[in-house]
């Protein structure tokens, strides 16, 4: 007769998970996301708005800027248009 091994019986091998890569952008809003860069990111819109201010470009600035304020509008109109237009081309057909 065979003698049993005393103990815990041996399992099986596990497999490994493999670790999912993040992806650029997850790794991005991550570090976008920590104290330090927000505070930094606050401080320079700080500065920009009064180096703005300070100089007296907000005309100036508002005279260039307000042609391109028409772009917006125009994409958001158009854009879910042609992406409905898109997917829906790709989609099978069923017969």
């Amino acid at each position: 007769m065979q003698a049993m091994p005393e103990g815990p019986q041996s399992l099986p091998p596990r497999k490994k998970k493999r670790k999912t890569r993040r992806g650029f952008l997850e790794v991005f809003l991550h570090k976008m996301q920590k104290p330090e860069v927000v505070l930094i990111s606050v401080w320079w819109f700080i500065m920009l708005v009064l180096v703005i201010y300070m100089a007296e470009m907000g005309p100036i600035l508002w005279e260039v800027w307000r042609p391109l304020a028409f772009l917006p509008p125009d994409h958001v109109l158009r854009d879910p248009g042609l992406c409905h237009a898109l997917t829906a081309r790709s989609e099978p057909r069923m017969s």
